[in-house]
């Protein structure tokens, strides 16, 4: 709860979502950390995203566009409010430490060291706000001699071991498609965050937390790194498969990709059932789980002949009768089309100011009995400055006035404006 305000009324917490009346600080930019403070919002948080005059946040300008506005930026930073502010200016560092003043959470994804030289470090604000969650995300967090250099979602992936066990064991290392350096630092922020902000409510006290994103893709490593440590060898790539289960994994049918995931004894049964070949389950090589990894080849070679004489749909349905686990390995197309994201309202849609009706990735949390507050759009840059400034600071027309003459602050500005 905004340690400024009294409790809200829990049922007012019912319809605005689990975090209604958190209020966060969000200095952050591109997708780590407005990634994390997305989620916050998505749950009910107030947050203050905090833009640099002129340009504002980088991922404003990459990705398709929607009216100009940047489909990436309108995606991570929905239910937010904009405030441009100079953080290299002496009183823009004024405005945010009496801002963090009236806030729960301050989040940064700079590199260590750059909120010290702005004088908005985890002392200094805790000093405004003894209370303040203060949570700082960079590529390999502020300890270790890698600390300092630069880093994204690729290199995150590359120096963890993640790319090396990605890919086709004939190929070459190959990225996760999506970003998840990024957003693996993004969940175990906000993990971080909830954790500490109840124990701020138990203790009174505020905290500081250090989130790298080569330590979270390391922890998403989980197995891997603990085998190699027991076994001294090296993981293989095994493509969409797993180095220790079989049949697991992607096949070719006649129409693309399937999954099969029939590794466990019932499975495997009733899959040699459908495929046509009873007599394999009885066959020696591959009586066990362990037997069918170590003649992975010789399985993989049997099956393929059969699966390849029916289409995606056709052996779906066969696996589902038989309660099989499969998956056809879909488009993204094909993804957004399926009745599964529609009954689970994983498209979502905001009106937005410029782009108008605008669809967009749905929140996956659901709390049962309680109806989703509306999506609020991403904002226009600045366009929350004299609101936040007014509502939270009790500035006048003057001071803000003031304030944008010296070009600490922005008011609300169009990318014509730009």
């Amino acid at each position: 709860m905004t340690n400024a305000e009294p409790t809200p009324d829990p049922s007012a917490a019912q319809t605005r979502g689990p975090l209604s009346g958190l209020r966060v600080l969000d200095f952050t930019r591109v997708l780590s950390g407005p990634f994390t403070t997305m989620v916050l919002g998505d749950l009910g948080a107030e947050i203050i995203k905090i833009e640099r005059p002129g340009k504002g946040d980088d991922s404003r300008y990459s990705g398709p566009k929607s009216a100009g506005e940047s489909t990436h930026f309108m995606t991570a930073n929905r239910n937010k409010k904009s405030v441009v502010l100079d953080l290299g200016h002496p009183d823009g560092r004024r405005v945010a430490l009496e801002l963090a003043a009236h806030c729960d959470v301050a989040i940064d994804n700079f590199r260590p060291g750059v909120m010290a030289r702005l004088g908005l470090d985890h002392e200094a604000l805790h000093k405004v706000n003894p209370k303040l969650v203060a949570c700082s995300i960079s590529g390999f967090g502020s300890t270790g001699p890698m600390r300092d250099r630069a880093a994204f979602d690729v290199i995150a992936q590359a120096l963890t071991g993640a790319m090396a066990v990605t890919g086709e064991p004939d190929g070459g290392s190959v990225r996760l498609g999506i970003p998840m350096g990024d957003l693996a630092a993004g969940l175990y922020a906000i993990i971080a965050i909830l954790a500490a902000v109840h124990e701020r409510d138990v203790t009174g006290c505020g905290s500081a937390i250090d989130i790298g994103m080569y330590d979270s893709m390391i922890g998403l490593m989980h197995y891997y790194i603990t085998d190699y440590i027991l076994t001294g060898r090296e993981p293989a790539r095994v493509g969409s498969g797993n180095p220790s289960i079989f049949p697991y994994g992607a096949f070719r049918v006649a129409d693309g990709e399937l999954i099969i995931a029939a590794f466990q004894t019932q499975f495997w049964r009733r899959l040699c059932d459908v495929l046509g070949l009873p007599e394999l389950s009885r066959d020696e090589r591959f009586a066990t789980n362990d037997l069918r990894v170590a003649n992975r080849d010789e399985l993989t070679e049997i099956m393929a002949a059969v699966l390849l004489t029916r289409t995606r749909a056709d052996w779906s349905a066969a696996l589902d009768a038989a309660d099989i686990p499969n998956a056809s390995v879909m488009s993204v197309g094909e993804v957004v089309a399926n009745p599964q994201t529609t009954a689970r309202g994983m498209v979502e849609e905001f009106v937005h100011p410029l782009a108008g009706r605008l669809p967009v990735t749905g929140r996956p949390i659901k709390f049962v009995g309680r109806e989703r507050t509306p999506l609020k759009s991403a904002p226009l840059l600045g366009e929350h400055t004299d609101l936040v400034l007014r509502e939270l600071l009790a500035y006048t027309d003057e001071d803000i006035a003031s304030l944008a003459k010296a070009g600490v602050v922005g008011l609300m500005t169009t990318p014509a404006e730009i």
